[in-house]
């Protein structure tokens, strides 16, 4: 005869039955929790481990609000990443768990970075940093992904893409912003054109998804300047914000990156 299952009642082969097994999978939902914001776990009825996967807030890319002149600004970077294996919890404890923020959009240089996400003191994961910018040729230092740490696994964030200032034929002093960084541990990737066109990393499918903000491009026929694009998904950083040497006061604003988030899973 063979294994039969119906609801929580499995029959083997023997003819014995189990009438309290679990048949379903282990999904977030019906056996786990997701937090997009900081509150408390308690821990269920019968659970003593969990699996937490810590992600960190994305940071923003740079810009100027204000002020005239190219502008050249960085994308900003990807939280880190912390995936631990958490044993020996009790029914009805309580474990706090705080979610990064993403951080703001550059308007006077650098952009904010992300916040830190954590579970307890268990694992943690520290934001991507904020891009920063130049009101000049200069190119600005390159922004720094976040860390996980206390994990079984611990993931670096990607760096955001550095800006440029390039003159092609019939379209000069073309300023084009940095895109943003990958989310939660991947790098961002670059192709290049003619334009010298930068684009966003590819967001963490192996995680929540999303992808850093792409790049955008300001140059003297217009538009003068361009503001950047915020990062979606989780942890994933904002685009540079950019603006034409003949831009005049254009703005040029960073994006916002990410929040993170934090999955708790049994």
């Amino acid at each position: 005869m063979p294994i039969t299952v119906a609801g929580t009642q499995i029959t083997f082969n023997d003819l014995t039955v189990q009438t309290t097994a679990f048949t379903g999978g282990s999904t977030v939902g019906t056996r786990g929790q997701v937090f997009t914001s900081s509150g408390t776990f308690t821990v269920p009825t019968g659970i003593t481990a969990v699996k937490v996967t810590v992600i960190g807030g994305g940071g923003g890319g740079g810009g100027y609000s204000s002020g005239t002149g190219a502008v050249r600004a960085n994308g900003g970077a990807g939280g880190g990443v912390a995936v631990r294996y958490v044993t020996g919890l009790t029914s009805g404890g309580t474990v706090s768990v705080t979610v990064g923020g993403g951080g703001a959009g550059g308007t006077a240089g650098v952009g904010t970075s992300g916040g830190t996400s954590s579970f307890g003191a268990y694992a943690s994961a520290t934001g991507g940093g904020g891009g920063p910018a130049n009101a000049s040729s200069t190119a600005p230092a390159a922004s720094t992904g976040g860390a996980g740490s206390s994990g079984d696994i611990n993931i670096t964030g990607g760096g955001g893409i550095n800006g440029s200032i390039n003159t092609v034929r019939c379209c000069s002093d073309i300023s084009i912003s940095g895109a943003g960084g990958g989310s939660s541990g991947q790098s961002s990737t670059t192709l290049a054109s003619i334009y010298m066109v930068t684009v966003g990393g590819s967001g963490g499918a192996g995680f929540v998804g999303g992808s850093g903000g792409n790049c955008v491009v300001a140059n003297s026929a217009g538009p003068g300047g361009s503001v950047g694009i915020a990062g979606t998904g989780y942890g994933n950083g904002g685009s540079g914000g950019a603006r034409a040497a003949g831009g005049g006061t254009a703005s040029a604003v960073g994006g916002a990156g990410s929040g993170g988030i934090v999955l708790v899973e049994w």
